[in-house]
């Protein structure tokens, strides 16, 4: 499995429904990863989830989980 934790700007992201979207102009280019990952992780039945938290010292932390089973 693979667990990956970053920090993020609020302005940037706007979760909807538990889906995550950019907030930036270029939608382009920008909010098309996490489909990707989704996308590719369904199609070898594997598992993917992602969420935000918030922390004690108000640093907004993104959290994506993906796991992918071997044979």
């Amino acid at each position: 499995s693979i667990i990956t934790k970053n920090t993020f700007n609020p302005d940037h992201i706007n979760m909807r429904e538990g889906v995550a979207y950019t907030t930036k102009e270029d939608k382009h280019s920008h909010g098309i990863g996490l489909k990707r990952i989704s996308k590719t992780v369904k199609k070898y039945d594997g598992l993917f989830q992602y969420h935000t938290s918030q922390t004690k010292s108000e640093s907004c932390i993104f959290t994506a989980e993906l796991l992918l089973y071997t044979e």
